[in-house]
């Protein structure tokens, strides 16, 4: 092989390849969203539409896996290249004689069974691997490979009093200052409405044809009033109260996988292990994430299990960014679920707030009961 050609066109096409296989990729990635998207949506034109673009998907996974392999093609080839001049070179100066290199010295590769058929399955593989291991690396980006641990503390409170400067251990002090600035506006609608009830009610105690109608009526105007008046002096102290017991439930659980953690190894000079880098709550490096390892032999199962994991962590990402939304909103328009309240009119309201403000604060200590399960069964 010609010198010039080999270091020079051969790595650029090389690093074409290589370039063209993260497009391909890319491209892949995003037709298969929205394909996804589309047939999540339900309605028969997307899910049509979602259906259409799995040819792109196919024909992007091809282009992506064939330049990848192509890629790696050229470099089995430079590198036997490159062994061959060294063994040339060798024998130049020496008498002995040389075993010339064959295709059984790819690294990796024994010199028994079929040395072309385990080049094409290493080669397949490593494909399949590499498109693995960057798609679970783009989706950890997403979550800033913050492991499960530390996504669940950092939506709860600090155990430490004053440790945390958040507000409900999601909003800062002026996310919930805007908070209590709508809620607090909001309360001339409560008034609003508690006046056109008091009129109303006043007029029919007036035109009640009996006094025992009348005292009745006026009984359930100032048992609105005083059940409202109750629930809205209460209800802070209530969100108060809730949080901090959610967040104790939580620590708790998350203090027994700590604990478990620690009896693993009383060395605090150890290298991170598989359990630190699931269960641990600092955040982890993208080295250390392709360090996390189920088999040794093996590098797919790896790679399937990094991408399942970086799907799962993303997921509880989304999930606990829509709780802090959907919390923002749910706790600024707390005065509109009063309405039904205090006009008596639909006291279910305040229930379901409560129902779903509790469904929604209860997420991290769910959360956290599932992690303690699955450390029971792979933490060790």
């Amino acid at each position: 092989m010609d010198a010039g050609f080999q270091s020079t066109i051969l790595p650029l096409v090389t690093s074409v390849m290589k370039i063209l296989s993260a497009i391909a990729g890319a491209w892949t990635l995003f037709h298969l969203v929205k394909a996804g998207l589309g047939i999540m949506s339900g309605q028969a034109r997307a899910k049509e539409e979602g259906l259409s673009r799995f040819k792109f998907v196919i024909i992007g996974g091809v282009i992506s896996l064939g330049s990848y392999f192509f890629a790696e093609m050229i470099g089995v080839l430079m590198t036997a290249a490159v062994s061959t001049t060294t063994a040339t070179n060798a024998a130049s100066v020496s008498i002995s004689p040389t075993t010339p290199p064959t295709i059984n010295g790819i690294p990796g590769q024994s010199s028994g069974g079929n040395p072309i058929l385990a080049w094409v399955i290493n080669a397949v593989t490593g494909s399949i691997d590499a498109v693995l291991d960057m798609l679970s690396g783009v989706l950890m980006a997403f979550s800033g490979f913050v492991t499960q641990t530390g996504l669940i503390k950092a939506n709860i409170l600090a155990q430490k009093s004053g440790a945390n400067n958040l507000v409900l251990g999601m909003f800062a002090p002026k996310t919930w200052a805007g908070m209590m600035y709508i809620q607090h506006s909001l309360m001339w609608i409560v008034g609003v409405a508690a006046l056109i009830y008091f009129v109303v009610q006043g007029m029919q105690v007036q035109a009640a044809p009996s006094s025992i109608i009348a005292k009745e009526r006026l009984y359930e105007v100032f048992k609105s009033i005083f059940i409202t008046a109750a629930v809205m002096a209460l209800s802070p102290e209530l969100i108060n109260w809730a949080t901090l017991a959610m967040s104790d439930i939580t620590y708790w659980v998350l203090d027994m996988i700590s604990a478990h953690t620690a009896a693993l190894s009383n060395d605090p000079n150890r290298a991170l292990s598989f359990s630190d880098l699931i269960f641990g709550d600092q955040p982890i490096s993208m080295t250390q994430f392709f360090t996390i390892k189920v088999t040794s032999n093996l590098e797919f199962p790896n790679s399937l299990f990094r991408l399942v994991y970086a799907i799962v962590n993303l997921c509880c990402y989304v999930v606990y960014t829509w709780r802090r939304v959907f919390l923002a909103l749910w706790i600024s328009f707390l005065p509109v679920f009063y309405i039904g309240l205090v006009t008596g009119r639909n006291k279910t309201l305040i229930i379901h707030w409560w129902k779903e403000f509790i469904a929604y604060l209860l997420v991290p200590s769910v959360a956290a009961l599932f992690l303690f399960a699955s450390f029971v069964f792979i933490g060790n």
